[in-house]
Formats: C-alpha cells, structure tokens, sequence
C-alpha cells in the first residue's frame, strides 16, 4: 500500500506537493555534499518540501517537532517517501544546503503563486 492511498484527495499535502513538483526545486540544493561512503543521504528534494510544508502548516516548527512528524503524521511520512531523518539532519540540511539560497525559495514560491493565482499587487496598499 502507498501513503498517498490514505489521504483524502483534497488533503492540502497533496496540492502542496503537486505545486512544489512545477518548481525547478535542484536549483536551490547548491551545497549537497557530495555522498561516499557510509548510509544514503535523504532525497534532498523531499527535505526541502519536508521542511517548506512544516513551516507553511504550522507558521513556525522545531526541528524536533519535524523529526516527530515524520515518524507520526501521515502528512510528512508522504512527503518523505516514509523516511525518518532526525532533527540533526534536518538542521545541517537548513544550515548547509538552504542557508545561501532561502531567500530566493521564497521570492520563487511567492512569484509562483501570484502567477498562478492571479494575484494583481497593484491593488495593495
């Protein structure tokens, strides 16, 4: 059985997931360091959806409350093809990998949505 089969179709993870999949999302992981020996490293892209659903689901999350959700919440057990990194990793991937590139992830979601949701700016105070 897949993960995807016990979520309701309208389930905000999976509108999230499909609209982060139109995004060239590789282009933020710059600093991936390079994998030679011991365990495989996590699908760096599922970490950043991971890591982008936390923090747009909750306003703000732990790290800790990260690694619990994902051995606990359906939700981010989707969204990490059912891997379980702990708070330590998601933290060197913020501060390794993210840290040069956050601002840019964000300037690129929000122009995303506005484009695909016709937001007019103009009409902003």
């Amino acid at each position: 059985m897949f993960i995807s089969d016990f979520l309701d179709i309208n389930d905000p993870v999976l509108t999230f997931d499909k609209f982060m999949e139109g995004m060239d999302l590789k282009k933020y992981l710059k600093n991936v360091p390079k994998h030679y020996t011991g365990r495989n490293r996590y699908n760096s892209v599922d970490m950043l959806k991971t890591v982008l659903f936390g923090f747009m689901s909750e306003g703000y999350i732990s790290l800790r409350e990260l690694e619990d959700n994902c051995k606990t919440n359906i939700r981010f057990m989707y969204l990490m093809d059912n891997e379980t990194p702990s708070y330590k990793t998601f933290e060197n991937f913020i501060n390794d990998v993210l840290s040069d590139s956050i601002e840019e992830i964000f300037n690129d979601v929000n122009k995303k949505i506005f484009e695909e949701e016709s937001v007019d700016l103009n009409h902003m105070p």
